[in-house]
């Protein structure tokens, strides 16, 4: 099953999708995220053998007892690998980034041991889009000023499954930050 870590939040789906419909008439050839499967992932696993998915669960219980729900601020739309050249297209965060990155480390640290390799560092963001054949120049994107508050209440083991439509995706476990 292929698996990945994500932030489980307070609701801002509907307040960011006001954005993207702004946004979209910038964007050419971009795939748009369904408004449902807007989140903010902390770690891709991938494809996970059954047999791991206790042990995930016991690392993400343990980060749930270490660290406090904290909120955020997702303000400016920005991209990978740059600005202007950009094949994934995020709403990025500004503030609360720093617990986000303490936490992803954390989960890093424990999944490490698990056997799964360790990644790049960590980037607050939250993707909305990626970029199908041409690479998109985002400073030329004309959006009003927003900023949207949201808080971390805790992690979700997610499955996702690819289809043609787009990715179907199925929480396995959640777990709930205990400060």
């Amino acid at each position: 099953m292929r698996l990945f870590i994500a932030l489980k939040t307070t609701p801002f789906e509907d307040e960011l999708y006001r954005v993207v419909e702004e946004v979209k008439p910038f964007l050419k050839g971009v795939k748009i995220v369904n408004k449902k499967n807007l989140h903010i992932t902390i770690k891709f696993l991938g494809e996970t053998e059954q047999s791991k998915v206790p042990l995930i669960e016991s690392s993400l219980a343990l980060a749930s007892e270490n660290f406090n729900k904290f909120s955020f601020l997702i303000k400016g739309i920005s991209g990978f690998p740059k600005e202007e050249k950009a094949n994934v297209i995020f709403f990025d965060i500004v503030k609360g980034r720093e617990p986000m990155i303490l936490l992803a480390e954390f989960i890093e640290k424990e999944i490490n041991k698990l056997g799964f390799p360790k990644e790049h560092a960590f980037v607050p963001h939250l993707t909305f889009g990626r970029a199908k054949f041409e690479l998109q120049n985002l400073k030329i994107i004309s959006v009003k000023d927003f900023s949207i508050n949201a808080e971390v209440l805790g992690l979700s083991l997610i499955s996702s499954s690819l289809t043609p439509k787009g990715p179907i995706y199925n929480t396995l476990s959640d777990f709930e930050f205990h400060k």
